[in-house]
């Protein structure tokens, strides 16, 4: 990916550095978003990142209901717990809610909690999409390891190193990250790799959900590769089965023009000698 606008670097920056002090002050001020589960395109679930007050998805909070989603929330907030501990919390708030087949959207370190969840839990996830997720850690907290879950976050850590790749159990899994985050270092830990990162051209983490540009690119990937209504899907299942149909057709018609040109050659061969005969 080329390296966006100077402009572009600077207003994110800029805005990053004012959601940081906010952060600081929403430490304090910790009120949860109510659960929306009138929603008819399916069920959302959004798990937090550590420190960050639920004022901070807000944004993506409406921008998901607008487009017809059930929103439900976990909050992993405190840093205090390890992260096995955190998704076997996760997976019992998972069934208690009642949720199956959902999209979790986990923001920071809260897109690798659903890596260790147990298999009930992680049946009830059909996709996980990670918001800035450290799939491989950073070295910033690598001083605070006495806090368990900085020391899972710290790169090389055995969370990490055992519970990585469960990100590909499920049936779809969707990295996105910011073309820089301050929280991850260095910077080359913030790809997942394997080709599956979708990288948006703004940097900072919790730009991720408080950019207006950055959400509704999230709310449109959702709608448009990711479809939950039944009328979606049976209109996908359709296209697909016409395209496996149409493919079909060439298949079999292929093997038949080939026989059907040398035998052409040859009848319009013996009419020539017979003509010539003649």
């Amino acid at each position: 990916m080329s390296e966006p606008q100077r402009n572009r670097i600077l207003q994110g920056w800029l805005l990053e550095a004012l959601w940081i002090l906010l952060q600081i002050v929403g430490m304090i001020l910790f009120i949860p978003l109510p659960a929306h589960r009138t929603g008819r395109r399916g069920r959302i679930l959004i798990v937090t990142d550590l420190l960050t007050s639920p004022l901070f998805y807000v944004f993506l909070r409406s921008a998901l209901i607008k487009q017809g989603y059930s929103v439900y929330f976990y909050y992993n907030f405190s840093p205090f717990r390890s992260l096995k501990e955190s998704a076997r919390r996760l997976s019992r708030h998972i069934e208690k809610e009642g949720l199956s087949r959902c999209v979790l959207l986990g923001h920071g370190v809260g897109g690798l909690l659903p890596l260790a969840l147990p298999d009930e839990g992680r049946k009830r996830v059909y996709h996980l999409l990670g918001l800035g997720t450290p799939f491989h850690g950073t070295t910033l907290v690598r001083h605070l390891s006495f806090i368990p879950s900085f020391r899972d976050v710290t790169s090389r850590s055995d969370f990490l190193l055992v519970h990585r790749m469960n990100a590909l159990l499920f049936d779809d899994f969707s990295p996105f990250s910011a073309w820089s985050d301050e929280w991850i270092v260095p910077g080359s830990l913030s790809r997942f790799g394997q080709g599956r990162d979708l990288i948006v051209d703004f940097p900072g983490r919790l730009n991720l959900v408080l950019s207006g540009e950055n959400v509704q690119a999230v709310v449109e990937f959702l709608g448009h590769s990711h479809p939950t209504t039944a009328v979606e899907k049976a209109q996908i299942d359709m296209s697909r089965e016409a395209k496996l149909a149409a493919q079909s057709k060439k298949q079999a018609a292929a093997p038949a023009d080939r026989k059907t040109r040398p035998a052409a050659k040859k009848a319009a061969k013996k009419s020539n000698t017979k003509t010539r005969k003649r």
